[in-house]
């Protein structure tokens, strides 16, 4: 893969999500591959991701100024924009960052067309770094 210039690195610390993540990519699985490209991987990568390593700010306060991609909201379902990104651990993989207009934690869910999982072979707890 042919690593590009970015805007933003920071670290993100692999975490279990709220096992929601499939339900929400069936749902928009079209809309994904319509907008994306992609053929979303039925699940999200979630990592905990307090600060940017770029000047200490909320990770969501710096992602809301960055390009992004969006699916408006339909049939009673809000919102998301999707920011293309590059997770790296011992390889790189191209992935999404999701971010719903509603968000239910803390955490950063991430999705691609592979399990990322199992990609870059993780386990809870393990960091990894993100490239926008």
């Amino acid at each position: 893969m042919k690593f590009r210039a970015y805007t933003m690195k920071f670290k993100g610390t692999v975490t279990s999500g709220l096992k929601e993540g499939a339900y929400y990519i069936k749902i928009y699985k079209e809309k994904i591959k319509n907008i994306l490209h992609i053929t979303p991987f039925p699940g999200t990568l979630n990592l905990k991701c307090n600060k940017s390593s770029e000047g200490g700010k909320e990770i969501f306060d710096e992602l809301k100024n960055l390009e992004f991609k969006e699916i408006d909201g339909f049939d009673g379902l809000k919102g998301v924009r999707f920011i293309k990104c590059v997770i790296k651990k011992e390889k790189m993989i191209e992935a999404w960052i999701v971010i719903p207009e509603i968000r239910k934690h803390n955490f950063v869910e991430f999705i691609s067309d592979v399990c990322l999982r199992e990609e870059l072979n993780l386990k809870d707890g393990e960091e990894v770094e993100i490239y926008v």
